[in-house]
């Protein structure tokens, strides 16, 4: 059998399909409910959405730029597309709290333990 060339957008599959079950993972396991800082249970399942970084998430990540609860200034979107690009191994999220904005959450497959 002859070996394939691995190529960017033969890794980009493969591990697009990595991604989409670590998604699919970490939504199943996450918690049913927690207590938010003042301390009210939220429903954290009905409260969360996990998705990848899409055209809705880059979309609604206007709206984080400008939140008085951002904590970091990084330019989101000004480096998301060439990250992704030049890291096709990554794992990224975007997390949605009650639809209000997207949060997001990269990290390169390698440099992980």
């Amino acid at each position: 059998m002859k070996p394939t060339k691995s190529t960017h957008k033969l890794t980009e599959h493969q591990y697009g399909l990595v991604r989409s079950r670590a998604l699919e993972i970490a939504t199943v396991n996450l918690p049913k409910t927690m207590n938010n800082s003042t301390g009210q249970t939220v429903n954290v399942r009905s409260a969360v959405t996990l998705t990848g970084i899409g055209v809705k998430a880059k979309a609604n990540a206007h709206g984080w730029h400008s939140s008085t609860f951002r904590r970091v200034d990084w330019p989101w979107m000004k480096s998301v597309g060439s990250y992704a690009w030049f890291n096709p191994k990554r794992f990224e999220l975007a997390i949605r709290y009650n639809g209000v904005t997207d949060h997001f959450a990269q990290s390169n497959h390698t440099s992980c333990p």
